[in-house]
């Protein structure tokens, strides 16, 4: 069967778009497990500066939830599909440090690629700037190292 190019063109972009509504909906999941997290781990620390600094970065988390809901709703005219909310197990404030560097530099990695591959604002832009922020979490994680 040949493919007539105009069918073949709105099926890539129908694929693609379906592709970037589940990944949308994966991130607005991340994102406010995230923040759960976060908030959790500076629950466990005695430490003043550390609990600011991961409370700030569980503000971040949701806010970044939050910019994932409103790009669904943007693209599709919908509400994005609910969510499984976890709640994390933190075992040790230092375990819990070195998952989320990882994590955070995953995430930073991720939203680069996303970056590189969708190219519409406000898509990219969006991509861009949470990829920014997962990064300075990962990068800024290491302090906190010194104390645990």
């Amino acid at each position: 069967m040949n493919c007539i190019p105009e069918k073949c063109e709105a099926r890539r972009k129908e694929c693609s778009q379906i592709e970037l509504l589940n990944k949308i909906a994966e991130y607005i999941e991340d994102e406010t497990n995230d923040s759960i997290f976060y908030y959790e781990m500076a629950k466990l620390t005695p430490i003043p500066q550390a609990q600011a600094l991961l409370v700030s970065f569980a503000q971040d988390e949701a806010n970044h939830a939050t910019n994932f809901k409103t790009l669904y709703r943007l693209l599709t005219g919908t509400n994005p599909p609910d969510i499984e909310i976890k709640q994390p197990r933190i075992n040790s404030i230092e375990e819990a440090v070195r998952q989320r560097i990882i994590a955070e530099s995953e995430d930073f990695k991720k939203y680069s690629i996303d970056y590189s591959n969708f190219h519409n604002p406000p898509i990219c832009d969006l991509f861009y700037l949470t990829s920014i922020v997962e990064g300075q979490h990962a990068m800024r994680l290491t302090l906190l190292l010194e104390n645990c």
